[in-house]
């Protein structure tokens, strides 16, 4: 019985920190918003679609998160 309990809060350990792990990400990037959109703007390839992927990666990070 202690096994299977230790396996579970293990679990919910593991998955608890994967969550903040990507809300940590999310606000980082929001705090840091100008800096994060200017480094997805040195992209070649996401120069274009920078302001919309600035947007969308927190958001989707904070999705993920849940």
């Amino acid at each position: 019985m202690n096994i299977i309990k230790l396996k579970r809060l293990t679990i919910l350990a593991c998955c608890a920190s994967y969550a903040l792990l990507f809300f940590y990400a999310a606000a980082s990037k929001t705090i840091e918003y100008s800096e994060f959109r200017l480094q997805i703007g040195q992209s070649p390839i996401l120069s274009a679609y920078a302001t919309l992927i600035s947007y969308a990666i927190p958001i989707i990070e904070i999705l993920i998160g849940c």
